[in-house]
């Protein structure tokens, strides 16, 4: 493992413990490290805001796992070590709040190359088109918080699954698309199923616009999935302004249906550090699509939380509003 700080001083080094952390509905990867505060390190004399990159072996090519900056520094004089918290440049968009408002049509790929021009985040020229138009806007809220309900409406509305994630530049990452599929059946340690009703829904009304107190909203339509023949009726209502015709309701309704939560918890006896949330990976044959994963670099060893399906992971990451 080599750490490059500063943009300049390259340190090959040991971990006492580290990981990387990342979930589908997030976009600033985390990394937390601790490492041994040696004379060359408190020379360099590493603080907040300065630079810092991970660099990993992988198949005998050095290859960079993280890009970002100290967010965080723990560590007293007498300590042997240094905890350090680092976060990508898109922490900004997380932390940061502002207004937007943008025209009915326009999609999300378009919204996106207007928020990296404001914040200076540069943007993949080759970044994937969304092509669902979205809603009118007017919101105020931080960034990313916009930009996620943005992929969210892409997917209500039949789109694709996406992601946001930072490289050199900030790019669109269609889940499950990564060219190389990795099998985990070799290190696999341990592998557990949670499923559960819990989070199901398998009724959904769609309420038009009411502006009375004194009567009921209007029904633009109730909607059942086929999981309530067998789990029964499980409801949410829905009111939203944008929606105004039964197919816009039946729509909103099929991106709600979900059966429950479904997860599988793989740990993983080694680490293959260009695994990234949204990823498809391989178990016993069958396809998983990563939602969480922990990298532990100090143990060379990852954990990852999947599901099996992208409707699945539609009905938990992408319905809400």
């Amino acid at each position: 493992m080599i750490l490059v700080l500063k943009n300049q001083y390259k340190i090959t080094l040991l971990a006492e413990k580290g990981s990387l952390k990342e979930s589908i509905n997030s976009i600033a990867y985390t990394l937390d490290i601790t490492i041994n505060k040696t004379a060359e390190l408190v020379k360099i004399g590493v603080t907040k805001y300065d630079s810092i990159k991970l660099y990993e072996y992988i198949n005998g090519v050095l290859e960079r796992v993280f890009d970002g900056y100290v967010y965080t520094l723990n560590g007293s004089d007498k300590d042997r070590t240094i905890q350090l918290t680092c976060k990508e440049r898109t922490i900004n968009m997380e932390e940061s709040e502002e207004e937007y408002v943008f025209a009915e049509g326009t999609t999300a790929t378009q919204r996106v190359k207007q928020y990296c021009k404001d914040w200076g985040v540069p943007l993949d020229s080759n970044i994937l088109d969304t092509k669902i138009g979205l809603a009118k806007c007017r919101n105020k809220n931080t960034i990313y918080t916009l930009m996620w309900n943005e992929l969210k409406e892409t997917a209500q509305k039949g789109g694709k699954l996406y992601k946001y994630r930072m490289e050199s530049k900030l790019y669109l990452f269609e889940l499950g698309t990564n060219s190389i599929v990795y099998k985990l059946d070799s290190i696999r340690e341990e592998s557990s199923r949670k499923t559960t009703i819990n989070g199901a829904v398998t009724r959904v009304k769609v309420l038009g616009k009411n502006d009375k107190d004194t009567v009921k909203s209007p029904i633009l339509g109730t909607f059942k999935s086929g999981y309530e023949k067998y789990i029964g009726a499980f409801q949410k209502i829905v009111q939203d302004d944008n929606i105004k015709t039964y197919a816009n309701a039946q729509e909103k309704a099929i991106s709600m249906f979900y059966c429950g939560d479904e997860t599988w918890t793989i740990e993983c006896s080694k680490d293959i550090p260009v695994i990234r949330s949204g990823d498809k990976v391989s178990l016993d044959n069958a396809d998983y699509y990563v939602c969480d994963i922990t990298h532990d670099i100090g143990n060379d060893s990852m954990t990852i939380t999947a599901m099996k399906t992208l409707n699945i992971i539609r009905g938990k990451y992408y319905a809400g509003n």
